[in-house]
Order: structure tokens, then sequence, then C-alpha cells
């Protein structure tokens, strides 16, 4: 008994003694950041001393604050300083607006969790965000992710780099937006007529820590079918890792100690064999000389090591927090041990309180748009979900509103445009415009048989997600080779699709630009209505009060499903 007893006590004080040890000092590799304690002795010198240890004797007297250097005496406590310098790398990707609390992690404990582990180590943590931050929500999108930006400084950003959403309004609303940033803006692949853009600097260099810390941006070069061709037509995305191979040499001929490269580059992680694989991971593995690479666009769970350089991507919506652990040793000049983590914050329960001030910002900004986002419009009968590979109750909907509202015969829209679920009962505006936060705009046009078929051939790629259509039926089989998948295409009516006649049809106005990978679509002469998409919605369910679409069977893989669907033909006289 008295033998559990000891044992106890001593787990009590090992827990007590790991609360109480600054957790900024040690890491599970042994990297000591604490300094060494030197006694005096008669007949010692401080430039010996230092020069034992390594240092420069002036390095010595200013870490110890000595007034007079040459006076030491005996018995008197000299601090050596350690020559690994830890950083603390926390990162953040695709937030896109995600402001307010319940489902999502939102703002306050967002920024209480960054606050948490950055008063770990407050001299040496930098703090990065990887783009996507702004688009997303009806507050964010209202003010133009004005919000984000307050959080972002409240919390203590030092830089950020481009998504493909920080073009949705036009990188000149962006601009605007970052006026009262306290943060750097960077890209260094975004090209404009064989330069780089103007509106951002290529790189910055921060200094934490006493270590000089460059940091790279970098935006994917997916960029220039994700985003709207009318805001990123001009510019030319170049290859980020020929990009980063020119300019880590640059960025540390201007002093930087360490190189992080921030990209909005997407990856994957499989689950069981740990394997990362895409854009971010194709960096990693074709540059020279970066300490740490920092992803987003894809909203996944991503960390590891690639080619001895730490990898993360951390989730969505703020739901993580990516922290890479770098330990550099000042007189090596080179980074000598690294630790990378994703933080739980959605799911996390650190027994800290959401941060008051962010909360009361964004119960401000609440409360300003409540009388716009507040007002119900109509009712849901059911859920209206929506599927990025299939057919959707949602997508139904939002394509028949498009085909009615512009009168033509087919409509379709992509699936990556929906953002949100309506769930049963009331529909605020606030709801509409989470669910349709682009502000696309209808166009119509006339595509032949030929056309339709080839954006269906490119739809059942899967590239980006299944089209949502309104008009038309079709089948394909998935086990067929590419372009040669589409059996059968059907007028609403069963009347079949011919490949030399004309058709009218509607869609927004980021798909006619042939983004998305659909490049057909650039064949096609469009007629903008300047009507937006959203508010086309809201007058839908104005009108009708209560809507409930469904799945119809619009779409139909016939190796999934061998009793494919029977479409009712006219009556043949």
């Amino acid at each position: 008994m008295k033998r559990l007893k000891k044992l106890n006590l001593i787990l009590v004080l090992i827990l007590l003694i790991t609360l109480i040890l600054p957790l900024n000092l040690i890491n599970a590799e042994g990297f000591d950041t604490n300094p060494k304690t030197y006694t005096v002795k008669s007949g010692d010198v401080l430039w010996k001393i230092a020069e034992s240890y390594g240092f420069d004797w002036k390095e010595i007297a200013k870490y110890n604050k000595l007034k007079n250097p040459h006076l030491i005496f005996p018995g008197q406590k000299i601090l050596i300083p350690s020559t690994i310098k830890r950083i603390d790398i926390l990162t953040s990707n695709d937030f896109h607006g995600k402001l307010e609390g319940g489902y999502e992690a939102g703002a306050a404990k967002f920024a209480a969790y960054m606050q948490y582990y950055k008063n770990m180590n407050p001299e040496g943590t930098i703090i990065l965000n990887a783009g996507d931050a702004f688009q997303g929500t009806p507050m964010s999108n209202l003010l133009r992710g004005k919000p984000v930006v307050e959080m972002m400084n409240m919390i203590g950003f030092d830089a950020m780099t481009v998504g493909n959403h920080e073009f949705d309004w036009g990188i000149e609303t962006i601009l605007d937006t970052l006026k009262n940033a306290n943060f750097e803006f960077i890209v260094a692949n975004i090209y404009e007529n064989g330069k780089p853009v103007n509106w951002a600097k290529p790189y910055t260099i921060i200094e934490k820590n006493g270590v000089k810390i460059g940091i790279i941006g970098l935006a994917t070069p997916e960029t220039a079918i994700t985003a709207h061709a009318d805001y990123v037509g001009s510019y030319e995305f170049k290859d980020p890792v020929e990009i980063c191979n020119k300019l880590i040499p640059e960025v540390k001929k201007q002093g930087a100690d360490i190189i992080i490269i921030l990209s909005h580059l997407p990856a994957s992680q499989d689950k069981e064999t740990k394997e990362i694989t895409g854009e971010l991971a194709d960096l990693a593995k074709g540059i020279t000389g970066a300490d740490a690479a920092i992803g987003g666009h894809s909203h996944q769970q991503v960390a590891g090591i690639i080619n001895d350089i730490p990898v993360i991507q951390a989730y969505k919506h703020g739901r993580m927090i990516g922290h890479i652990t770098l330990y550099y040793d000042t007189k090596a000049k080179k980074v000598v041990g690294n630790n990378i983590e994703l933080i739980e914050v959605r799911k996390g329960n650190l027994n800290i309180e959401p941060d008051a001030k962010v909360q009361a910002m964004v119960d401000k900004y609440n409360e300003e748009l409540k009388p716009i986002f507040g007002k119900v419009i109509g009712k849901a009968e059911t859920d209206i979900l929506r599927d990025y590979n299939n057919e959707s109750a949602m997508g139904n909907w939002i394509t028949d509103v498009m085909r009615k509202k512009a009168n033509v015969q087919i409509a379709f829209t992509n699936a990556g445009g929906i953002r949100a679920d309506l769930t049963a009962g009331d529909i605020t505006i606030g709801n509409i415009f989470e669910a349709m936060p682009f502000d696309n705009t209808i166009v119509t046009g006339e595509m032949t048989g030929a056309q339709i078929k080839a954006i269906l051939e490119q739809s059942v790629t899967l590239y980006k997600g299944m089209l949502q259509i309104s008009g038309i039926k079709f089948t394909y089989d998935s086990t067929k080779p590419e372009g040669e998948r589409v059996i059968d295409i059907y007028l609403e009516d069963g009347t079949p699709i011919e490949m030399d006649k004309t058709y009218t049809v509607a869609t927004n106005d980021f798909l006619s630009g042939g983004q998305d990978g659909f490049v057909t679509l650039k064949e096609i002469k469009w007629t903008n209505t300047f009507i937006l998409l959203r508010d086309a919605l809201i007058e839908n369910i104005r009108n009708n009060k209560v809507i409930s679409p469904k799945v119809e069977g619009r779409i139909t893989d016939v190796s999934k499903n061998v009793s494919s669907v029977i479409f009712e033909l006219p009556n043949v006289a």
C-alpha cells in the first residue's frame, strides 16, 4: 500500500513538473533551449568563458545585461544561452469566413486556441495563413472579408498567401479589404505581362526569437481554372517548384536563416500508409533549401515529412490549427530538428474560454446584419442536400430555377459552386448567401448536341464534380474510357438530343469562361442576363413559399444501376 502511495506521489510530481515547465523549452527529441549557468572562478575572464562555449564575449555580455563586462568576480552566475532556438509555426488555411461558432469552431474559439499555443513560445511563434480566408459566409461576403481581417489582426497573424477564392470579388476588392491588415500579403508565382504582379510581395523576412524567417508565398496553378476568368485571365501562374528553387537562394542571401513555403497548393494523405500526394507533395520533392511547407485548397488533414521537409495542411474552416516546430542551431546555422502536428479546435477540449474580444467583434457585425440575413423568405419541406459527385436535390432546384428564369431548354451549374445545404424549416436570406456565396450571374447561349455531350463527358470524369442539370436526363457508364462514357441524352420530355441540333442553354458566368476544365464552354457565344443566380433563388422561394426538390434520376450510371432510368417517350403517331 505504501509503495502504491509512493508511486502515485511520484506520478503527481511528474505531472506538476510537466505543467510548470515552459513547454517551449524541451521537445520530444530533447532539444534543450534553456540557458546553462556558469559560476565564475578565480582568474576567469569573460572572453575565455564565452570562447569555451563557442560565443563571442559581447554576445554573453549582452545576454546577461552586464554593465561592465570586464568586471566579473568569483561566485558570480553567468548565463550561457543555448545555441538552439525554437521556432513554432501556427497555420490556418481555407477559413472561408467561418466566424460564427456552433457547427464550426468559430472565430472566438479559434482565436483562443491560437493564443494558447502562441503563449507557449511568445517570442518564437509565427502565425501564417495559406489562403481562401474570406469568401464563404454571409457576414464575410457582404462585408468583403473585413471581419476576418479584424480577427487575424487580433490573433496576430504575420503573413498570408493568395488562395483561388481571393479572386472571387476581384483582386482590387481584396487589396482594399487588406488595407487595414497588420500582416504581409505574399505570392511569388503569379505573373502579369511577363513580370511578378505588383500588388503582392513575393516573400517577406520576419525575425522571431533572434532567428530571421524567410516566407515565400505561392498560389496553386489551378487558380487559372478555378477562379473567374474575368479576374484571372490576364495572369500566368508559374510552376511553384521552379519559382521556389529560384527564390530560396535569394531569400537566404537577404539574411533568412529559415525558409518557409506558404502556399495554397493542395495535398491529401492516405489514412493507412500516411503517404502524402498532390501539388504540395510535388513541391516538397522538387525543392532544395526549404525548412517547412504549408498548403491548402483541398480541405484535407495533412501532416508529415517529405524530403526532410515538414509538410502540413490544417483541414478547413478553422477546425484545426497546423503546428510545426523547428529547432535552429545558431552556431551550425541550420535546422537540426522538427516536430509536426495537427491541433483540434472544433473538437478540441482545452479548458480555455473563447476570446471575448473576438466574440464581441463577431456579435457586433451579426447585430448590424441581422435585419438583412435573418429575414425569413420561405420554407424547405425537407432537408435539401448537395452531392458533389452525383445528382442532388439542391442541384436540381438551382438549375430548375436557372432554366425557368432564363426561359431556356437546358440549364447546368457546377457542383463546387453550391457551398451549403438547406435544412428543413425556415429559409432565411442568410441561408441562401451561405449556399450561394459567389456573385455569379445567369448567362444564356446556344449549344449543339455534340457540345452538350462534350461537357457531360467532362462532368462524368468527376474532375470537378458532377454538373448539376435541368431540362435533360442522361445515362453513362463509369467503367468506360474517358470521353466514351455518355450513352444517351434526352430532353425532359424524353426526346433524344441530336448531335447536330442546336438547343438553348443557361449556366453561370463562371463556367461560361471554360473554368473548372469545361473548355467546350469557351466556344459558345454567351449573353449575360446580369441576373444574380442568388437573387433568382431568393425570388423563387418567395414566390413558392415552400420548396421541396428531390433527386429524380436525371443522371444514371448504368454500371452501378443495372435497371437504368425509364424515360417516358412521347406517343408516336
